[in-house]
């Protein structure tokens, strides 16, 4: 007996609209140094993303611009066949970013979207014009054609730090074998509009270091009438990172404009004493409570002496030399060629005192005896 065998064949076929990509979220990188010297922001730097950028930091604002990449090459598209309309939307304009720093000090400062464009190509246009809703805050909500039948421009434009929101340009209308190509746009962002990160930085209360945070902005959109979850919302995340220097300038010499230390000499019979002072203002930026390195070197010196030298005989004279904290009176020795530890106690423009003294046995050779300090004064960067 022969036995038939029968295979049914299901075949399936699904029809659908090929897949289209969306937007793809951004992140920002960007490095601000703030000088307190100049009470500037300086040296920005600004990393992320694939687009065109552009920093710009004055007067304590920081604009970021972009070239809106996160909808570049997209092709925003419903699934409903037949006519389509797609629109521009904002939500809101205004977001803030908190930037934390050393011992959590730290500042919140408002930001803003002012500004965004948005080129739409289209292949084939259906000259329609559906109008959706109004704006708040809004001074430029709309459409517009460039000229070019296929290029139509989509805007939205507030003052900065006005909170523009839920504002929706007119729609552009096209027929669904026309698929809408997101050309170009660009977005201008507002960073410390009012001034509280350069207000924050400026006080000599605020300790050196870096100061970070970040935030994401997702406020826009491209949206469809036809099929209201069909939104394509760009996404941008800032990772900022603001940076208080420390520095030392130089010393200064309010009393002495030669930077020359003159004893005073007195013979007494124990033999020769002598002292001299010069003041010393450390100029700066520096935190309450840091910690310098002070070496003297004297240009005679051997081990850890200083001394001075007879001008014509080989002759010498050993000294001692001491700093002392004004504002305090504190004080610490010096030695020759070894850093010795003081601790800041104000905050810029620090003065102190050296002060110089010596004694010598009677019988000296008698002139004139001089040394050539060189004094060095770093940070220290020890974490105790």
């Amino acid at each position: 007996m022969k036995t038939l065998h029968v295979i049914i064949l299901f075949i399936s076929i699904i029809f659908s609209h090929s897949t289209y990509a969306l937007p793809t979220p951004i992140t920002y990188n960007i490095s601000i140094d703030y000088d307190p010297i100049t009470n500037r922001l300086e040296n920005g730097r600004i990393s992320g993303g694939q687009g065109e950028l552009f920093l710009h930091h004055a007067n304590g604002l920081i604009v970021v611009k972009n070239k809106k990449e996160a909808y570049n090459g997209v092709y925003p598209h419903s699934s409903d066949s037949g006519n389509q309309q797609l629109y521009l939307g904002r939500n809101y304009s205004n977001f803030d970013l908190t930037l934390t720093g050393v011992d959590n000090n730290h500042v919140r400062i408002n930001n803003s979207l002012f500004s965004s464009l948005m080129r739409f190509n289209l292949l084939n246009t259906n000259n329609g014009g559906w109008f959706v809703g109004g704006d708040i805050d809004c001074t430029y909500v709309e459409r517009q054609e460039s000229g070019f039948i296929s290029l139509y421009l989509a805007r939205i434009r507030n003052t900065i730090g006005s909170n523009c929101r839920h504002a929706q340009t007119r729609h552009l209308s096209f027929v669904d074998n026309s698929i809408p190509f997101n050309d170009s746009g660009e977005m201008n962002f507002s960073f410390d509009y009012d001034d509280a990160l350069l207000t924050f930085l400026a006080r000599p209360t605020t300790i050196s270091g870096d100061y970070i945070g970040s935030v994401m902005f997702n406020g826009e959109s491209i949206k469809s009438r036809v099929q209201s979850d069909n939104i394509y919302r760009e996404q941008y995340t800032f990772n900022f990172k603001i940076t208080k220097k420390r520095s030392l300038l130089n010393f200064s010499f309010p009393n002495s404009a030669t930077k020359t230390a003159n004893f005073t000499h007195q013979n007494t019979s124990q033999g020769h004493i002598g002292q001299a002072r010069l003041n010393v203002d450390i100029n700066g930026a520096f935190d309450l409570g840091d910690k310098l390195n002070l070496t003297l070197t004297s240009t005679n010196g051997e081990t850890n002496q200083l001394r001075m030298k007879h001008q014509t005989t080989n002759n010498y004279i050993n000294y001692s030399a001491r700093f002392v904290d004004l504002q305090l009176g504190d004080s610490v020795n010096l030695q020759h060629n070894i850093a010795t530890l003081i601790r800041i106690t104000k905050h810029a423009n620090f003065s102190g005192l050296l002060t110089f003294n010596y004694q010598a046995p009677q019988g000296i050779p008698t002139g004139n005896y001089s040394d050539t300090v060189i004094i060095i004064a770093a940070f220290d960067i020890s974490t105790d």
